[in-house]
């Protein structure tokens, strides 16, 4: 069975469709939708999308039950055979079909696409296990450097060697080299 995930096939079927979309119809009533992180716009990846087609806004010409359903069908076909007839029905199902069958036909250009992902994948979670580490060293260190300046402003403030070692939980030995 031919992945649709793999293949855009939605936008792919609705470009068909309206190639010369001189009204800017697709504007209107298609949306493509990605998973990014809200802070930097990165995109986690470009193989889950939602895609958005709101029936409403197509021209009134085609909002009929019969080119919305036609369309539908074609997106949840089944089998090879249910897509090879709709394709013989309609031309831009027909050109849609093709591309298809050349996708999932091309081995070479799977293996190139499961590779891709895998590098991706290994890619973020290299990142994301660098920057939680990163963090975590950031953060111990900067407890550190916050101790040892409590402990120098409590020297300097005339606190016995004793009493910082005993507050800070330290040798009086460590409290007098970070003091000298």
């Amino acid at each position: 069975m031919i992945d649709f995930k793999e293949t855009r096939l939605l936008p792919t079927v609705l470009r068909k469709e309206y190639e010369d979309d001189k009204y800017g119809i697709l504007d209107r009533c298609y949306r493509k939708i990605t998973f990014c992180d809200t802070k930097t716009g990165e995109i986690y990846t470009d193989v889950m999308e939602i895609h958005v087609l709101e029936l409403g806004k197509l021209p009134p010409e085609d909002q009929n039950e019969e080119g919305i359903i036609r369309r539908m069908r074609f997106l949840n076909a089944k089998s090879r055979k249910e897509l090879k007839e709709m394709a013989k029905q309609d031309e831009y199902f027909g050109e849609a079909y093709e591309e298809l069958e050349r996708l999932s036909a091309d081995e070479k250009k799977r293996l190139e696409y499961e590779t891709r992902l895998k590098y991706k994948r290994d890619k973020y979670a290299q990142l994301h296990y660098a920057t939680r580490i990163g963090r975590e060293e950031g953060e111990r260190i900067g407890r550190e450097e916050g101790q040892n300046e409590m402990i120098r402003s409590m020297w300097k403030a005339g606190i016995s060697e004793e009493q910082i070692a005993s507050i800070a939980q330290k040798t009086v030995e460590e409290v007098r080299k970070l003091c000298k």
